[in-house]
């Protein structure tokens, strides 16, 4: 078996370092997946890398007591940027409410 790895390895000199990389996007695909892996941004201090998900629970946790846990009930899940409006007149938003209302009579 190591045989056939040596070979391998001779073969594609970057195989070892391949290997490196895909469990590195791997484990940011996983941080972005896993809610309990995801940076818990509303309400955070302001630092440069955000807790995530499951360091903010045991956090809350430990404000509680020893043996105390908190567990997520519900979530909702945004994707970044989701809702925000690229209009550059404010008022153009209601103007479309308007319009469809106006439509919908």
């Amino acid at each position: 078996m190591r045989a056939h790895a040596a070979k391998e390895s001779a073969a594609h000199p970057l195989l070892p370092l391949l290997t490196v990389l895909r469990w590195f996007r791997i484990n940011k695909w996983l941080s972005e997946i896993v809610l309990l892996e995801q940076q818990f941004v509303v309400g955070g201090e302001d630092s440069s890398k955000p807790p995530t998900v499951a360091a903010v629970l045991a956090a809350e946790g430990a404000k509680l007591g020893p043996g105390a846990s908190v567990t997520v009930k519900a979530f909702q899940r945004f994707l970044v940027g989701e809702g925000v409006q690229s209009n550059k007149n404010p008022d153009s938003f209601a103007k479309e409410v308007a319009e469809k209302l106006a439509k919908a009579q």
